[in-house]
């Protein structure tokens, strides 16, 4: 007999909390992302509210969910999409109220404004701010990439999706990590350790930076040579990643993008 077809996806609920959920703005393996809009009288306010599909989630790690949107919440930098508000729907699944944003993914920005080298320097350091504030509040992001990243059209950058970022200290290994937990990964921009299985860290944010520097300077992401492995204590000889630029600027990409996470910048 064929197999039983799929069930449906379960539309999302009216509202959540004090928002009302209305239009789709986006979709991914995690869950969805609608735009809402505030509807208890107190005050107006649009907002972007992440759904999370709780069949991602085991009991533990909806508990670490739960402590790191307590600290995520007060991740307050200017190039950081702000955490307003978050729990759980009439379906059992996580949400999350982020800061609603108008603006592109900075890569469509770049490509559509057609803007200098300089410009875009000036995008990436308002990305490294933001990681850095993050870093220095013990949050790993762990899924930098163009889409994560909005520019309005002031070119204002935003850091997004740090509702699933990670917390210093708390890395477990492959082994130990509950069934459903949340590690996103986009194989384009994640560091050699990363697509080995090793939990995220701060060098596989500078890893991500890296390679959107090079994707925006050069129009293209920099191709892996087949030879690149990560091994623990890896050599510096080992280094085969090669950037289009042969300049100081090339030089910046490659040791951001170094296959040996120690030899990355701090």
């Amino acid at each position: 007999p064929d197999p039983p077809a799929p069930a449906a996806p379960r539309p999302p609920p009216e509202r959540v909390g004090v928002y009302r959920i209305c239009a789709p703005l986006g979709e991914g393996g995690m869950g969805a992302v609608y735009r809402g809009e505030r509807d208890d009288g107190l005050f107006t306010q649009v907002v972007a509210i992440k759904l999370i599909r709780s069949t991602l989630l085991s009991a533990s790690v909806l508990e670490r969910f739960t402590a790191e949107r307590q600290i995520l919440a007060n991740l307050r930098h200017t190039n950081i999409a702000a955490l307003l508000d978050g729990g759980t729907d009439e379906n059992a699944n996580p949400y999350l109220v982020m800061e609603f944003l108008e603006g592109q993914p900075i890569d469509e920005y770049v490509r559509t404004r057609q803007l200098s080298v300089r410009q875009i320097i000036g995008l990436i350091r308002q990305v490294c701010a933001a990681v850095q504030h993050a870093h220095q509040n013990l949050v790993v992001h762990a899924d930098i990439k163009p889409t994560n990243i909005s520019v309005s059209a002031d070119g204002h950058v935003k850091l997004l999706d740090f509702g699933i970022a990670r917390l210093m200290g708390q890395e477990t290994s492959p082994d130990e990590q509950p069934s459903g937990q949340l590690q996103p990964l986009t194989r384009a921009y994640a560091s050699p350790e990363r697509l080995a299985g090793v939990m995220p860290k701060p060098a596989a944010d500078i890893y991500s930076i890296g390679v959107l520097l090079h994707q925006l300077i050069t129009g293209e992401l920099p191709r892996e040579s087949t030879e690149t492995v990560y091994m623990p204590g890896m050599p510096v000889s080992a280094a085969v990643w090669r950037s289009e630029a042969d300049d100081d600027l090339g030089a910046i990409v490659c040791k951001a993008m170094h296959p040996v996470p120690e030899q990355r910048y701090a």
